[in-house]
């Protein structure tokens, strides 16, 4: 017992002591070493750039001159505009031509657009305002020719403008015209877009012709290409002509054509109208276009295709517009041509039959 109570009491002193040893360290200051810190490893995509050098002090520099807020160029754009169009009025509009030149300078590709849109009807037919319809045709062709065509204002000097932004690109031209639905604005756009092709390439003319609606503004713009064609490259046109179905149109196809290839060679025009226009009335104008061509080149041989007419109207009306100039360049000339002829010469213009 007494061996077992010793054991007791030894154990009761270890624990006291181990007791009282930790109760000391805790009161004892510990120092303590900062650990480096864990470098953060950023991805390539969110890693902060490096910190700008700083620059150096430098001597204050005044501030650049900005351009004037847009709301501010456009009120001078208005009010330029105002006092050109007063001036037009007055048949002064010479004395702001400086001034429209120096308005057109502030375009651009970029800014037209919202220039156009800003403009009244009749600042849209200035020169400024057309040179705008223009710039924009160069930025964005089918919202241009949308916003035009949408407009129950638009002129025909706006739809001559769309129609040259086209000009560049006659494949475009022909998708775009080919979705517009059928309005009178249509038809304006392709007249004007065949007054600008009808020269520059006839095919393309002819292709838009006939997607205008049948009768006498298409009639007149494909008389207009068969001049222009048959002047620049007489085969191609012949061929176009000749594969015109059409009867009635292709006589005055033909009878167009060889008042401007007159220019050229009017003994040649003059064989071909009379050998293929049957129409009277188409022959008599054709014929009276060629002999006042053909009088200022040669006005002998002009009387002598005009003397081999058939009798009729178109040969007195003929005659009587040879002599007519002939008098006037070389008096004694028509005087010995008209004794000559074989038939007496009436000298008045018969209205046609």
């Amino acid at each position: 017992m007494r061996v077992f109570l010793k054991l007791v009491f030894v154990g009761m002193v270890v624990l006291l002591l181990v007791w009282l040893g930790q109760r000391r360290l805790a009161s004892l200051p510990v120092a303590v070493t900062a650990l480096p810190p864990t470098p953060v490893i950023e991805s390539p995509a969110f890693a902060s750039p490096p910190p700008s050098p700083v620059a150096p002090p430098v001597a204050a520099v005044p501030p650049p001159i900005l351009p004037a807020p847009f709301a501010t160029t456009l009120a001078r754009i208005h009010q330029q505009l105002h006092r050109w169009l007063a001036a037009q009025k007055n048949a002064a509009e010479d004395d702001e031509a400086q001034s429209m030149l120096e308005l057109q300078s502030l375009l651009t590709d970029e800014n037209a657009a919202a220039i156009v849109q800003s403009l009244s009807a009749d600042e849209r037919d200035t020169p400024f305002g057309l040179e705008g319809i223009r710039h924009w045709m160069h930025a964005d062709p089918v919202q241009a020719s949308n916003w035009i065509a949408a407009r129950p204002d638009a002129t025909q000097n706006q739809t001559g403008a769309v129609a040259q932004g086209w000009t560049a690109d006659p494949v475009g031209l022909q998708n775009y015209a080919a979705l517009l639905p059928d309005t009178p604005w249509k038809q304006s756009f392709l007249s004007e877009a065949i007054a600008q092709f009808s020269a520059r390439d006839p095919a393309v003319a002819v292709q838009l012709a006939q997607q205008m609606t049948p009768g006498n503004d298409q009639t007149s713009r494909l008389q207009s290409v068969a001049c222009n064609w048959v002047a620049s490259d007489p085969n191609a046109a012949l061929d176009w002509i000749s594969g015109v179905t059409d009867p009635s149109l292709r006589e005055k196809l033909v009878a167009s054509a060889a008042q401007s290839y007159a220019l050229t060679d009017p003994a040649l025009a003059a064989a071909w109208l009379a050998s293929t226009v049957k129409s009277d009335a188409l022959l008599q104008n054709a014929a009276l276009n060629i002999a006042q061509t053909w009088v200022a080149k040669d006005p002998a041989a002009a009387a002598s295709w005009a003397s081999q007419f058939p009798e009729g109207n178109t040969k007195t009306a003929a005659q009587n517009l040879i002599v007519n100039y002939w008098q006037q360049t070389d008096p004694a000339a028509a005087s010995a041509w008209l004794q000559n002829l074989s038939a007496p010469y009436s000298p008045y213009f018969p209205q046609s039959p």
